[in-house]
């Protein structure tokens, strides 16, 4: 008998979604190719794949559509995007100084503001295991792969930033401004990740 496979064998992204920004679409094709490579993805009470997993927005939710390679539906499931408002903000906001900072920090500078943005993600990886839990047991590779092709499916859709205003209260940087907020910096205490680091204000230059 063939021991039964827990594993992502395709993910794809909601396709009427696009992105004209370089460096969103090679995070993209790196998260993409690392979860295929190495994954584990286990639907609870399935009797096991690969399986196929279709990401799309579906208004303020996730939409996930699990299947078998085969095609078989598995199970589809919509996934609140609420709690993770707060860390894509901070997400946003750290990624557009990390990338900003390779072009004229010192190297120290910029592997601080690579640890934390580290951190952050680890932060998001271990909410998205918890919020899947009952619908798919996940790794935490697997789980830190996964909330960057989320990242990267919220940053093609053009009214994301208009939703996070909505949400928050307080509207992206300009990035004109080359100043991001003190409080926007840090990374969030309040979303159940036990994670914390000290806050500092950062004059990031923009491209």
């Amino acid at each position: 008998m063939t021991a039964a496979v827990f594993r992502l064998s395709d993910v794809s992204l909601d396709r009427s979604l696009g992105s004209s920004v370089a460096r969103i679409e090679r995070e993209h094709a790196v998260a993409l190719c690392d979860l295929l490579e190495d994954n584990t993805f286990v639907p609870i009470g399935h009797e096991g794949g690969p399986y196929r997993l279709d990401l799309a927005l579906a208004d303020a939710r996730l939409a996930l559509r699990i299947s078998t390679e085969k095609g078989t539906h598995v199970i589809s499931h919509y996934l609140s995007l609420a709690p993770f408002r707060r860390l894509f903000k901070n997400y946003v906001l750290i990624c557009e100084g990390y990338y900003d900072a390779k072009i004229c920090s010192s190297p120290e500078r910029l592997a601080a503001i690579d640890m934390r943005r580290r951190a952050l993600h680890d932060g998001a990886a271990d909410l998205l295991r918890r919020q899947l839990a009952p619908k798919a047991a996940v790794d935490k590779n697997t789980a830190r792969r996964l909330f960057t092709l989320i990242y990267v499916l919220l940053m093609r859709d053009a009214s994301f930033g208009d939703r996070l205003v909505c949400a928050e209260g307080k509207p992206l940087p300009d990035k004109s401004s080359n100043q991001v907020p003190e409080d926007e910096c840090g990374i969030p205490e309040n979303e159940g990740q036990g994670i914390t680091a000290p806050r500092r204000t950062s004059t990031w230059t923009a491209v």
